[in-house]
């Protein structure tokens, strides 16, 4: 998940050699996708929501907004 989290706008390949610090035993890109959809959505809704529960809720236009409000209801 931390992988997921932290991965930037750049290729799939580049994302995960930079993540695995250029190493050269880096997963393939179908290894993450194989893993990858075995991590639940309800898993990451999770990882926000405490995510969130860290900071104060942040006022904005008179409504109170998540600092990371990606998940959908």
């Amino acid at each position: 998940m931390r992988l997921i989290i932290s991965m930037e706008s750049g290729s799939l390949n580049h994302e995960l050699l930079k993540f695995f610090e250029y190493d050269s035993s880096v997963p393939t890109g179908s290894a993450f996708y194989q893993q990858r959809s075995k991590l639940s959505v309800s898993a990451f809704r999770h990882l926000i929501k405490e995510f969130n529960l860290k900071f104060p809720l942040e006022k904005f236009r008179d409504n109170y907004y998540d600092i990371w409000a990606a998940v959908q209801s």
